[in-house]
């Protein structure tokens, strides 16, 4: 597979119920961070970005996001907030824009892309080609995902128009991500890190994640190791994509949706993932900054509503019900390939399940970039209502009835303002194993939540979210150190192979 990645370079250069998963189902922190001291260099950038690209707003996210309801209360926000916001300087200038060697013939509408890593001592630049349309799309009209680079002492925060600690545009991959439309040079993004161990934990989130792991996990087992708990949680999607995460979009409707709007669900997608995966930076052996987050395709059973389709962007036109189901359908349902489905094939990647073979991604799908990990299924009339929603390690239902439904204006609030809606936040973490923190017992279980929790809401798996916390519905303390300690429980029950990964490799031009 690492073969089919530096071709990408060079040629083209489960938990509420979970019905039908394997388990049981269930904003951008400001990057005005000033541990980045490069200033604004001019990028000879021409891209195109629909998306807030930089996210730094901490609005509120005030929308009637679940179908359980959205309280307010006034206490204190996190007081252990991003290990990103720590005030020391990196006043290393980057490295100039030297003339790099890249002979490679381009066709009519494609481009170079340097890509620099922004710093003194930084490996010499990175070139790629996007396809015909300006976009960074590869094989199979795959995305081309691009290197996630790694630095002492700081987080990497992604690709970025501009070289300095602010401003500028994100890039994304994907035919609904960055459109370019000239050569362009693109920079890495750093803030300063902060180093933490599961010996940091505060004693009383200790105290009630230790509760769920000796208790309530034993009568309502998640993470068990067996499963989707040992296989198929973004954990384990995240390392066996090399770094990323890709989605697919079930469009279970009858209603059209734009390139707009189509641009915008994917810039969210890649700030709900990867503000579950900020707390995660720096913190015991976790390898990645922020991650590629792209959208494979779209499902529909109507070719039409895919309004200004674009030429390289992949629908998939049918009113098949493969896996993952969830106990009704609305009359549209449609379904992505069986063959780029992470969560139907997951036993057979690593081959844990005893089956006789490992599991391959057809190259005719661009290989391992052209699978999905997760869906995101807007239904319309969905059971429960337009704020309802339903995840598991297969990704998430959310009602979405009409043009302006919950998943689009969702959407479009994050380009508006940098809000991530609640629903989708909770709904990812059952993706990493979560459990819901409302509701009465379950499972022969006496209670679902230990005493000393209380009856506040202290987390974003709470029904309304941890609205303890001012501001936007972001994660808290309590959520960071959720998915740590998660990290660690998971890492310690998976099979060893599910923590090996091959990142994308970062080849400087002319080698």
């Amino acid at each position: 597979m690492k073969k089919q990645l530096l071709l990408a370079i060079f040629v083209i250069l489960p938990l509420a119920c979970t019905e039908g998963g394997s388990a049981p189902s269930w904003q951008d922190e400001t990057d005005d961070s000033d541990s980045n001291g490069n200033t604004d260099a001019d990028s000879d950038s021409d891209a195109d970005s629909d998306s807030d690209a930089d996210s730094d707003s901490d609005a509120d996210s005030d929308s009637d996001a679940d179908s359980d309801s959205d309280a307010d209360s006034d206490s204190d926000a996190d007081s252990d907030s991003d290990a990103d916001s720590d005030s020391s300087f990196d006043t290393d200038e980057p490295p100039a824009d030297t003339e790099s060697v890249d002979t490679d013939p381009l066709a009519p509408g494609q481009f170079r892309i340097t890509l620099n890593q922004n710093h003194a001592g930084a490996p010499g630049n990175m070139i790629v080609h996007t396809d015909t349309y300006g976009s960074l799309v590869g094989d199979g009209d795959a995305p081309l995902i691009l290197p996630s680079p790694t630095r002492t002492g700081f987080d990497f925060r992604g690709w970025f128009t501009t070289s300095g600690a602010t401003g500028g545009a994100r890039i994304l991959s994907g035919a609904t991500g960055t459109k370019f439309t000239a050569d362009t040079t693109i920079y890495a993004r750093w803030t300063s890190q902060t180093r933490r161990t599961l010996s940091d934990i505060p004693a009383f989130e200790k105290e009630i994640f230790d509760w769920v792991k000796d208790v309530r996990n034993v009568c309502e087992p998640v993470i068990r190791g067996t499963g989707g708990s040992a296989g198929n949680l973004i954990f384990h999607q995240l390392y066996a994509g090399g770094g990323s995460i890709n989605w697919a979009v079930r469009w279970e409707s009858d209603q059209p949706v734009t390139l707009q709007q189509r641009q915008r669900i994917a810039a969210m997608l890649y700030d709900g993932i990867n503000e579950w995966i900020r707390p995660l930076m720096g913190y015991e052996d976790f390898p990645f900054g922020e991650i590629p987050v792209s959208v494979v395709g779209w499902a529909v059973q109507n070719e039409s509503l895919i309004l200004d389709r674009q030429p390289n962007e992949i629908i998939w036109v049918n009113s098949d019900h493969y896996a993952p189901l969830s106990g009704y359908t609305t009359g549209f349902m449609a379904s992505a390939p069986v063959e780029r489905s992470r969560f139907i094939h997951y036993n057979t990647i690593n081959n844990t399940s005893g089956g006789h073979i490992n599991y391959n991604w057809p190259e005719s799908i661009g290989g391992l970039n052209g699978r999905y990990d997760l869906y995101l299924w807007p239904t319309q009339d969905k059971e429960g209502g337009n704020g309802s929603a339903e995840g598991g390690d297969w990704g998430f239902r959310w009602g979405n009835q009409g043009t302006n439904g919950a998943v689009v204006s969702a959407a479009d609030a994050h380009n508006n303002s940098g809000t991530i809606h609640g629903t989708m936040l909770h709904e990812i973490g059952h993706a990493f194993g979560f459990y819901d923190w409302y509701g009465g017992p379950c499972c022969d279980c006496e209670t679902r939540n230990p005493p000393s929790y209380g009856t506040s809401s202290r987390t974003m798996m709470h029904y309304t979210y941890n609205t303890s916390t001012s501001g936007s519905p972001g994660l808290n303390q309590f959520d960071q150190w959720q998915i740590r300690y998660y990290y660690n429980w998971v890492r310690d029950t998976s099979p060893e192979n599910r923590w090996n990964y091959t990142p994308v490799p970062w080849i400087p031009a002319g080698n």
